[in-house]
């Protein structure tokens, strides 16, 4: 078994429930959604949020396993606070060669898992400032849209800056999903199947953001989703 296969093989049985035992004490994840529902819905009554397009019902069809007590299918847009596009870096504007300009994120930055500094561009600070919405925060998953599209890494607070057009910026709300378990998550191949389209016999080059939210993704209680990430981080 190759190196490759052997993450491919912790990632499936983290997200099934069996790399780690399951807790009856944890708080079930369902407990989690639904608080968190209806916090948004007395945001969206109360104007202070716009109300979103609907998910998809997820039906038993739509489940290609069981899962342990306490965990449940949702769609990842369900566990995010926001998703958003970067910008498009035109070297006329944004773009900079100085060392004191802005770290700008690019599909090359992405790796599985990690962060490759192998090849960086920089924007300059108003280039930030106009694209407020594109600012990269420690604990924000970096999404690779184009390149090899799906794959996720984690932002930390070192790498803070913006994400260039081909990275998609998803901010998990940590009160349901750990962000370094929503990492692995969207990593593993039942994950990349639906963001690439390979389920369905028909591989895309390109990742949107409606891909992204409409996945669904298996949500253990909150406890053992930090029990997970460590486990995996040993192995």
């Amino acid at each position: 078994m190759t190196a490759k296969e052997l993450r491919a093989s912790i990632l499936d049985l983290a997200i099934r429930g069996k790399l780690v035992p399951q807790d009856p004490n944890d708080e079930p994840a369902k407990n989690l959604l639904a608080r968190i529902a209806a916090e948004k819905a007395k945001l969206v009554k109360s104007g202070k949020l716009k109300k979103g397009k609907p998910l998809p019902p997820i039906t038993d069809d739509d489940k290609p396993f069981d899962l342990p007590r306490g965990w449940v299918w949702c769609r990842l847009g369900e566990v995010l606070a926001m998703i958003n596009v970067g910008i498009v870096i035109r070297p006329t504007r944004y773009y900079t060669q100085s060392e004191e300009g802005i770290l700008a994120f690019r599909n090359t930055n992405v790796g599985e898992g990690f962060i490759d500094e192998t090849d960086w561009v920089r924007v300059t600070k108003q280039g930030l400032e106009e694209n407020q919405r594109c600012v990269l925060h420690g604990n924000d998953v970096a999404i690779a849209r184009s390149g090899r599209p799906g794959i996720a890494c984690l932002i930390s607070s070192k790498y803070e800056g913006c994400a260039a057009i081909d990275i998609l910026i998803a901010t998990p709300n940590q009160e349901i999903v750990d962000p370094k378990y929503l990492m692995h998550c969207i990593n593993t191949q039942f994950s990349q199947h639906q963001l690439t389209g390979m389920n369905r016999g028909i591989a895309q080059s390109h990742v949107g953001a409606r891909s992204v939210v409409n996945m669904i993704m298996p949500i253990p209680p909150l406890a053992e989703q930090k029990r997970i990430v460590e486990k995996i981080e040993q192995m």
